[in-house]
């Protein structure tokens, strides 16, 4: 496997032409230089060097690789200058998604913090379904999105921000039937409240209830909590 310290050991020795020279540039001994490009020259199955008494000179894939070489190494330090310019990537545009269920709670917080240690993005929020906001992500449409796991979406990475419980209200004249602990079993012949279909969480108060039944589900399909 090609690395990337292989990559600068090639390049320095590609410009010095000299392997002692080389060693002193990159500050490391003449054994381990002639170590790595060895390795890389295995990793190519050929030599990128004729070795010489003077020096080195470069064979004609060894020149290829050079130019493919200081093209990756120069990626990759833009990459390392962002990083080292603090928060540089997020002084642009981020393009976020969140499911309806968490935006209108998640939001008052999460913007004022965003703006206050990322003066300088630009933020642009967008509220929908969860299968809208995975195919976003997806197509890159989105950057990023906040969603109720578990997402089933191969080619997502997810990390667990935080976990909330699920609630049971009920009216306040009957609820004396609903002290202590609530059974599954004891859901069975009431009639819920819920999100309109396409809601996650829709979905995931069914599973626990274990209803799949439509006459359990009153006529009321509400689009946000608030309702």
């Amino acid at each position: 496997m090609i690395t990337i310290r292989q990559l600068r050991y090639f390049e320095a020795l590609a410009t010095t032409l000299h392997f002692r020279r080389a060693a002193k540039h990159l500050n490391i001994s003449q054994p381990a230089l002639s170590a790595q490009i060895a390795a890389l020259e295995e990793s190519f199955g050929g030599p990128l060097f004729e070795r010489r008494p003077s020096g080195v000179l470069l064979t004609s894939d060894g020149a290829l690789v050079r130019d493919r070489a200081r093209k990756i190494l120069t990626d990759i330090r833009d990459l390392e200058g962002l990083g080292a310019a603090g928060h540089a990537v997020l002084d642009r545009r981020l393009k976020l998604g969140l499911i309806a269920t968490v935006a209108p709670y998640l939001l008052p917080h999460l913007l004022p913090q965003l703006a206050r240690e990322h003066p300088k993005l630009d933020c642009e929020i967008r509220e929908s379904l969860t299968e809208t906001l995975t195919a976003d992500v997806l197509h890159g449409d989105l950057d990023c999105a906040v969603l109720a796991l578990p997402i089933e979406a191969e080619g997502l990475d997810t990390i667990e921000l935080f976990e909330d419980r699920f609630h049971l209200a009920v009216p306040a004249h009957g609820s004396e039937r609903f002290q202590g602990r609530i059974s599954v079993q004891a859901l069975a012949t009431e009639r819920l409240i819920l999100l309109e279909e396409g809601h996650c969480l829709r979905d995931q108060a069914l599973k626990i209830c274990e209803l799949v039944e439509a006459s359990q589900l009153a006529s009321l399909g509400a689009t946000s909590l608030t309702t």
